[in-house]
């Protein structure tokens, strides 16, 4: 055996201590590219959360503001409020991180109470004679605040996607 054959020796085991190098980082690569991907996942999921959370405490205020204006007899600022506290609602149900809201009838029947309220706050503000009993309307605004707050409590502390 010459040298020449010696360098082809040389050469053969470099190549394959190269492409076992290769492989090994690109496994590396490969495991690194998943936890930035899994990273990614997570931050989008907690910024979705805390989105749906300040969401969520914004209608729970609107709900107190309703509540009370219907005390000082403050129909009109009520029905502007009532109207966009559905709105809030609606929108809530399509965030993808509103698990409150999918597949359960509560978001329903918060709405469908509040257009009952809305359509009798129009009608007091149109014809004077008619009443609203607020003891009603504040105990069914309770419920959907209370339904919030159930939710708040049960997913404020939940890092994004470990739920």
């Amino acid at each position: 055996m010459g040298i020449v054959d010696w360098f082809g020796i040389i050469g053969s085991v470099c190549s394959i201590a190269g492409i076992i190098f290769a492989i090994f980082q690109i496994q590396k690569t490969l495991k690194a590219a998943e936890a930035a991907q899994k990273a990614a996942e997570s931050a989008t999921d907690a910024i979705q959360l805390n989105v749906t959370l300040a969401n969520i405490s914004a209608c729970i205020k609107e709900v107190e503001e309703i509540q009370a204006l219907l005390r000082t007899q403050r129909y009109d600022a009520a029905l502007l409020r009532v109207t966009d506290l559905s709105g809030k609602i609606i929108q809530l149900k399509a965030m993808p991180q509103s698990k409150f809201m999918q597949g359960k009838r509560d978001g329903k029947r918060h709405l469908t109470q509040l257009s009952i309220l809305k359509t009798l706050l129009e009608e007091k503000l149109v014809n004077n004679k008619n009443e609203i009993n607020i003891a009603n309307a504040n105990k069914f605004l309770s419920e959907i605040s209370d339904d919030f707050n159930v939710w708040i409590g049960a997913n404020k502390y939940q890092s994004g996607g470990t739920k």
